[in-house]
């Protein structure tokens, strides 16, 4: 039974990951679109995007570190398993922030 919801969590750890990946190309492609085009009130538009696509990654990020909360109390990660995951998080999660915040100082 553990071993069901183990595997559970870990399929949703890797939907969760996919969603983000998803939700963030669209979110550039919209972002590059308004800066591309420039229509009118192209900045205020491109800040207001960038704001709502930095909290979206913080909420994804957020649902994520919660569904791996849940994992890690279930299972024992070995010390490799857990920096590969450390290195996974920052880089999927983390690093969009950095580009939104770019973003916003770009459209401002």
């Amino acid at each position: 039974m553990e071993a069901e919801s183990i595997d559970t969590y870990q399929q949703k750890s890797k939907q969760i990951i996919r969603a983000a990946a998803y939700l963030q190309g669209i979110a550039i492609v919209i972002a590059g679109s308004i800066l591309h085009f420039k229509p009118s009130g192209y900045r205020e538009m491109g800040q207001c995007f960038s704001i709502l696509a930095l909290f979206a990654s913080f909420a994804v990020a957020r649902w994520y570190i919660y569904n791996g909360k849940k994992l890690e109390a279930m299972k024992t990660f070995s010390s490799e398993e857990g920096n590969a995951i450390k290195n996974e998080y920052f880089f999927r999660f983390f690093a969009p922030y950095i580009f939104w915040v770019a973003c916003m100082w770009v459209f401002s």
